[in-house]
């Protein structure tokens, strides 16, 4: 498991690999920033600043080595060549398939035992030691 802090990696556009990072905390949409991400500088006659668009998927590599998608992405360019990142959801992993299809997923929840008002263990006991003689 990662530890919840500020990841910086590389996005990919298309063909394209942009710098950046994200910050992934518990019980937070993940938040980054860019570097000169396709549409952080409008062309001529376009839109000007600052302008929004929304992606489905963003996919990227972690300098952790972990793959890293994003969905539900929206990148606010404010300023030329700098993008501010907010996502609904980060996937992140060894690797993360193509199709987002998993056989398996691990996951941890916490506060299970105030919303459930059940405790995940009946009862602790702790055995004697027996008394060892070491004449």
């Amino acid at each position: 498991m990662l530890a919840p802090e500020r990841y910086d990696g590389k996005w990919i556009f298309g063909q394209t690999p942009v710098g950046g990072s994200v910050e992934l905390r518990g019980g937070r949409r993940p938040i980054g920033r860019l570097i000169d991400a396709p549409g952080s500088v409008p062309a001529p006659g376009s839109v000007g600043f600052p302008h929004t668009e929304g992606l489905e998927r963003l996919r990227g590599q972690l300098e952790t080595n972990h793959e890293i998608v994003l969905l539900g992405a929206c990148l606010q360019h404010h300023f030329p060549g700098r993008t501010r990142l907010v996502a609904d959801t980060a996937l992140v992993g060894g690797q993360v398939p193509q199709d987002l299809l998993f056989s398996s997923v691990e996951f941890q929840v916490g506060g299970l035992t105030e919303l459930a008002t059940v405790r995940p263990l009946r009862e602790v006991s702790i055995p004697q030691v027996l008394g060892v003689d070491t004449a």
